[in-house]
């Protein structure tokens, strides 16, 4: 398990800062997922008909969505592998609480995870849902998080060691 976490590698917020200062503002790829122009963070539009404060992320995906070996781990309590939006790009996970979870969540109260890994590579432009900001990417779910409503840590050890 210790080489498969060192092998994950996060680079959303290298995405996030990149990508807006090498994009071209005619350059997009829009998505057509349900909920898309819900996403405000992604893109938003201020009344008067320009551009809000957002991450450009239409100008990111014309440069590029991520790659499946690109591998994100989303250390959480757990996420929903058969979720529509994300069962393409998750492979199975780990449950570093010792539950056997697979990194699936175990309750209702675990669905933290699962809203995380969708802004993080929820796939894009299958008519449902939302998209990711990198949607190409793998998600690796980590549960490290018991079954509690208020996400008491209990693998802190396990964790710090990795």
């Amino acid at each position: 398990m210790q080489k498969f976490m060192k092998k994950i590698v996060i680079i959303i917020m290298c995405l996030v800062l990149y990508v807006p200062f090498y994009a071209q503002e005619t350059a997009t790829s829009r998505s057509i997922d349900t909920y898309f122009d819900k996403q405000w963070g992604l893109k938003n539009i201020v009344p008067n008909g320009g551009r809000g404060v957002d991450i450009k992320a239409e100008e990111a995906w014309a440069i590029t969505e991520g790659s499946p070996s690109i591998k994100i781990a989303v250390i959480d309590d757990g996420v929903d592998m058969k979720h529509p939006d994300l069962k393409r790009n998750t492979p199975n996970g780990y449950d570093a609480t010792g539950n056997n979870s697979g990194g699936n969540p175990v309750t209702v109260y675990d669905n933290h995870g699962t809203s995380v890994a969708g802004v993080i590579g929820a796939e894009k432009d299958n008519g449902i849902g939302i998209a990711g900001v990198a949607p190409s990417c793998t998600i690796y779910p980590v549960k490290f998080c018991e079954e509690n409503p208020f996400g008491t840590y209990s693998k802190k050890e396990w964790i710090i060691k990795q």
